[in-house]
Order: C-alpha cells, then sequence, then structure tokens
C-alpha cells in the first residue's frame, strides 16, 4: 500500500491530510501558519510536520506517492508561485523548493482548483461543474470532462475578479473595481449592508450607534425577516446568479457546487442565488443543478491529494 499528503496552506492554519492511493483520508490535522519572514517558514513548517507524521507511523519515502499543496494565489503547471501577497512570496517554484526539503515528489496548485477538484472526485459526484467558495474572498475552479481548467498560468477560476459593475467607485483588494467578490464575499455582503443603512431610513436590527457588524449577522437578520437584511441579500443572490449565468455559457456545466461559507449560510442562499440565475440563464443551460459542496473544508486536502495521484501515482 502507498499513501500520499494533500496540504491546505491558509492564512492562519495549515490543514494536513493523510490518504491512501485509494483515497481514503485516513487522518487529518492542523498546524499553526508561520507567518514570520515574510512567510519563509512556511514550507519548512510543512516538511518538519511531514517529518515527524512520518517517523511516528514508520513510513519511508518509497511508500509515499508524494504531496499535493494548495496554496491561495495562482500557481501554473510548472510549479511557479505568481506572488501570494498574503504570505508575502515572490515568484519561486514552489514544488521544487517543498521537495528538496522533504525528498518527495510534490505538486502544487490554487486552493480553489483543488477544492474543486476534490468534489468532483470524492464529493459532489460530477464531472462538469462550476465550483465557487466564499472564505475570505471568492473562489472558484472549472471542471469539465472530470479535470480542472488551469489555463495558462494557473489564473484560471479566479470568479471573484469577474467585473460585474461598471459603475463601483470602491476598489477590489486586486485593485479594480466592481469584481464579484466585492458583493458575494464575507467582507462584500456587510459593506453593502453598511452602505444601504447610509443609504435608507429602512428599520434594522443591523442599525445603532458606531455598531460593528459582519456577513453572519445580516445573514442571520435576514433569515429573520429584517427588511433591510432581505434587501441585501437579494441583492448579494443577484449578483452571484448574474455572474454564475455567465460562467455557465462559456462552460456548460452540468452542477453549480457551493462551498465555504455558502454551505454555513443554509438552504435560502442556495435557493436564492439559483432563483436569480434562472432569471439571467441562456436557455441552454437552464437544467444547471444547485448543490452544496459534500467534502466541506476537506475539499481541498482531497484535491491535492488527488492531483498528486494523477501526475505521480
Amino acid at each position: 500500500m502507498r499513501y500520499g499528503f494533500g496540504v491546505d496552506i491558509f492564512g492562519t492554519e495549515i490543514k494536513m491530510g493523510f490518504f491512501s492511493e485509494s483515497g481514503e483520508l485516513i487522518e487529518k490535522w492542523k498546524i499553526v501558519t508561520p507567518l514570520m519572514q515574510d512567510g519563509n517558514r512556511i514550507l519548512p513548517a510543512i516538511a518538519d510536520d511531514i517529518e515527524r507524521y512520518m517517523k511516528e507511523h514508520h513510513l519511508y519515502e518509497d511508500q509515499i506517492i508524494g504531496v499535493g499543496v494548495g496554496i491561495p494565489g495562482p500557481v501554473n503547471g510548472s510549479g511557479v508561485v505568481n506572488k501570494c501577497v498574503n504570505f508575502g512570496w515572490g515568484v519561486f517554484n514552489i514544488d521544487r523548493a517543498l521537495a528538496g526539503l522533504t525528498g518527495l515528489n510534490v505538486k502544487s496548485s490554487n486552493i480553489a482548483n483543488l477544492a474543486g477538484l476534490g468534489e468532483c472526485w470524492k464529493g459532489s459526484g460530477t464531472d462538469n461543474m462550476i465550483f465557487v467558495a466564499m472564505n475570505t474572498g471568492l473562489g472558484g475552479a472549472v471542471v469539465c470532462d472530470g479535470a480542472v481548467v488551469y489555463g495558462v498560468n494557473g489564473g484560471a477560476g479566479e470568479l471573484g475578479h469577474m467585473i460585474i459593475n461598471k459603475e463601483e467607485t470602491e476598489a477590489c483588494t486586486c485593485g479594480r473595481k466592481g469584481c464579484v467578490e466585492q458583493y458575494c464575499s464575507p467582507v462584500g455582503i456587510a459593506r453593502m449592508a453598511r452602505r444601504k443603512l447610509a443609504a435608507t431610513a429602512t428599520p434594522s436590527v443591523l442599525r445603532g450607534s458606531r455598531r460593528i457588524f459582519d456577513f453572519h449577522e445580516v445573514v442571520r437578520a435576514a433569515n429573520n425577516g429584517d427588511r433591510l437584511a432581505v434587501d441585501v441579500m437579494n441583492q448579494v443572490y443577484d449578483c452571484a446568479g448574474h455572474f454564475l449565468s455567465n460562467v455557465c455559457c462559456v462552460t456548460n456545466p452540468d452542477t453549480v457546487v457551493l462551498g465555504g461559507e455558502f454551505v454555513r449560510m443554509g438552504q435560502p442562499t442556495l435557493d436564492g442565488i439559483a432563483k436569480a440565475f434562472h432569471r439571467y440563464i441562456f436557455h441552454a443551460n437552464q437544467n444547471v443543478r444547485f448543490q452544496f459542496a459534500k467534502l466541506g473544508t476537506d475539499a481541498c486536502i482531497y484535491g491535492a491529494f488527488k492531483m498528486v495521484l494523477d501526475e505521480f501515482g
């Protein structure tokens, strides 16, 4: 029996998974993301933890297929990271760097692409889908015939940075204005609620002197019938339905899979986005299904190991 690791590098923590070659998740755990020294401690921390695990379980290099790594940024097919500002990373070859530290095969990609691959493999059971996940921002993956579309330099599936509002005056984190992420992300939802509070006199539980709230409170208020919050969430659903209808015109999937915070937001969110989607969709895509991700926050580590299995297995 051979094995492998799936790694999901996130802003505050790194999720690690140990898999059998059949795709069984044997064990998972987390370590803290060491952000000091401009992110230079991240890869050594992963390598050290893999070495620890292998020693504790009496594993040898020839038993390990490889290590799959998901990062929150674009990675090309050769393993070159094209900057990851949250970690202070510039442009370098992450596959080569981590392989040198571990002595194992390494393959990396964007976390959203890997989450989509994981869902396709062990989760949602469809080979043609759009995967979109709300976490800190809005990420996604395009899966066609069981394969993730990566693009020339790993930048495919950056769904959150499609521009849908040319009238937007505030800048997105990417520097442009009017990206989907500015409306369909945790920060975006809270921002729209604050805008609505400032522009109207509509009564709301969100009102209060200098009150700070997050998107969870907006969603909760909407689910409880708060009129202003309902209006905000309807805007969110409309934005999401609009941009997803355009994406589906390009790929013609059978399913849209919602992951990340979308799952926690519950059935009203899935129903609201699907309803808006069908107001905009081209007739050839009218039978697209909507469902929540089945693997939850484990989707990326599953996809990371599947990528390694495909590459080195």
